[in-house]
């Protein structure tokens, strides 16, 4: 089993935020669209890490077992034995496809605030007329197996078990030599298509959305699937956790300790006008209800939360800084009094 960890360059300690942070940087650095590698493989592994290592459960599984229980290539747990009685299992009925496809969608904060419908361009081939998509010159039998695709195991004379074939995942063939045609790739006739995309409210960055049978085009099997990877921009003003928003707005030295109305920005557009309370401080915080991001496959909404931040011109000029030294006469005596250092 890889090490879901090392491909994304974390530690096993990492925080959620670390790993979403790892994972946005590498498929910048490796998708197929933008890496001069045009490594499929690499990328792959990238996307299967982060989809480990983002789910919680599956993440705790991976750390205690080492493998991802969602992972269809490993053999299927033993059935509990019946005493008395032999215990026969048929060879499972692989299902033959063609390759799927992986796209990543660029998207904003605005974009998930309501369901909507994009448009994409990809590049979807055909298997092989020569292989049919095996890539190689023929398929021989599975030496482990016998070609049968499952493994026996007799553990009495009354009780024998099989599982799926471990070398040849089911399949009783394993490829040899490539094929000329398609230099073993398996593809052939590379066709642009658009398909429109059914994007959810309230997607996180890391999900993937899944379109059926709009991957690789299979012949003499099923098409493979279209999966759609989102990725969501950082924005210059809101910071984004899961549902709620944060944001920074700076606010005169005045109106902390008198109070004020300022007017704020929201993700919709609007404007909100939020009250500063006399005797606010730096590093407070106050939330807003309502105006953060929508919750994935709910009617909920989350939260903004303003942290207030003092503004400091860059420049004063002398009548300014006149009141600031009157202003810090007139409450030096209050300040020391409250903040008497021992």
């Amino acid at each position: 089993m890889a090490d879901y960890y090392s491909i994304l360059g974390v530690s096993k300690k990492a925080t959620d935020k670390q790993i979403k942070k790892a994972f946005r940087k590498l498929t910048k650095k490796h998708h197929p669209d933008v890496s001069k590698d045009k490594d499929d493989v690499k990328f792959k592994e990238i996307s299967n890490a982060y989809e480990v290592l983002s789910d919680p459960k599956r993440r705790s599984y991976y750390d205690r077992f080492g493998t991802d229980p969602k992972d269809k290539s490993k053999p299927k747990p033993k059935p509990k034995p019946n005493f008395g009685f032999n215990i026969f299992t048929t060879r499972p009925k692989v299902q033959k496809r063609a390759d799927n496809i992986q796209y990543i969608l660029e998207l904003n904060l605005k974009d998930i605030l309501e369901a909507h419908t994009k448009t994409i361009t990809i590049d979807r081939y055909e298997d092989c007329y020569s292989c049919l998509g095996s890539g190689a010159t023929e398929l021989v039998a599975c030496e482990l197996c016998g070609g049968s695709g499952m493994e026996g195991a007799t553990h009495s004379p009354f009780l024998f078990m099989q599982s799926t074939c471990r070398k040849c995942r089911g399949l009783g063939t394993i490829p040899k030599g490539e094929c000329q045609e398609c230099q073993g790739t398996g593809y052939s006739n590379p066709q642009e298509e658009k398909v429109k995309v059914n994007i959810p409210k309230g997607v996180e960055h890391g999900m993937q959305i899944r379109v059926d049978g709009r991957g690789h085009i299979g012949k003499g099997k099923r098409n493979g699937d279209l999966y759609v990877v989102i990725s969501i921009e950082e924005h210059e003003f809101f910071a984004r956790d899961k549902k709620t928003l944060y944001c920074v707005v700076p606010v005169l030295y005045t109106q902390l300790i008198s109070g004020g109305t300022l007017l704020v920005p929201s993700i919709d557009g609007k404007k909100i006008k939020f009250k500063v309370p006399p005797g606010a401080t730096i590093g407070d915080q106050f939330k807003v209800k309502g105006f953060g991001v929508p919750v994935f496959r709910s009617e909920d909404r989350g939260d903004l939360i303003i942290n207030l931040e003092l503004f400091i011109p860059k420049d004063p000029n002398k009548e300014y800084l006149d009141l600031l030294k009157k202003m810090e006469d007139d409450i030096s005596d209050e300040y020391l009094n409250r903040f008497k250092f021992k």
